[in-house]
């Protein structure tokens, strides 16, 4: 328990030291902030001069930003292991009493509990899109695992913290792609089923999902789920592979 405290306090002070994962941490409030006000007004404005409803488009745009928060908390868990996979802490905390596991926990706990935070404050603030409890938590919890799986990639993939950024590069175009593939015709929409967001877009613009279906919901959701725990089950055994 005591070396638990210490890698808590260590880690306290090491984000106080690197001013730019303290901004990717704070960032996602400016998303927040553009889809509960920019938005809206956005919106007002186009729709007041150009006669133009955005109202179908706001669901891929709010899906977005939505999964942009767990890949920016993602990006900081990320730095954090290759900093310390390249100082060989990660080994010297295996075999003490804090154990890999309690490690792992250390590590992601204060991002966990920074994109919960962020993920619960944009879908309270925000009030142009309606969902039930049950897709709420469907979703909730493929965007946790997104954080999750985002800094395991940066760590397995990227061997230093210039590739990690590259890396997070391409994760964004991975964001965006979902959005591209809604727009196509129905049949062509398994080309998204690969990317986990294509699973978050499906449950906030399926008209089905849209209008209460509970087994369709269910479906996707479970889906969308599965997918996420299987990428991530394989990152953190590649993840293992290289730490051991």
């Amino acid at each position: 328990m005591k070396g638990l405290s210490m890698l808590i306090i260590a880690e306290g002070k090491r984000l106080q030291s690197e001013r730019m994962q303290l901004l990717l941490m704070a960032s996602p409030l400016l998303l927040i902030g553009m889809t509960v006000y920019v938005l809206p007004v956005i919106h007002q404005s186009i729709s007041m001069y150009d006669q133009i409803n955005l109202n179908a488009y706001y669901p891929h745009l709010f899906g977005m930003f939505v999964c942009l928060i767990p890949l920016m908390l993602g990006v900081v868990a990320g730095f954090a292991l290759l900093e310390e996979r390249d100082e060989q802490l990660i080994a010297y905390y295996s075999i003490t009493p804090i154990s890999r596991q309690g490690y792992m926990i250390v590590r992601y706990m204060l991002p966990i509990s920074v994109t919960a935070v962020y993920i619960m404050l944009i879908f309270v603030l925000q009030q142009q899109i309606t969902i039930s409890w049950y897709s709420f938590l469907i979703i909730f919890s493929m965007l946790m695992l997104e954080m999750l799986m985002m800094g395991l990639a940066m760590s397995v993939f990227a061997m230093n913290k210039v590739e990690g950024l590259a890396l997070s590069k391409v994760a964004g175009v991975i964001v965006v792609v979902p959005q591209l593939i809604s727009f196509f015709p129905q049949h062509l929409h398994w080309l998204g089923w690969w990317a986990p967001p294509y699973w978050i877009i499906e449950m906030l613009t399926n008209p089905d999902i849209v209008a209460g279906s509970e087994f369709t919901t269910f479906f996707v959701g479970m889906v969308g789920l599965s997918l996420h725990s299987v990428v991530l089950l394989w990152l953190y055994r590649k993840y293992r592979r290289q730490v051991e």
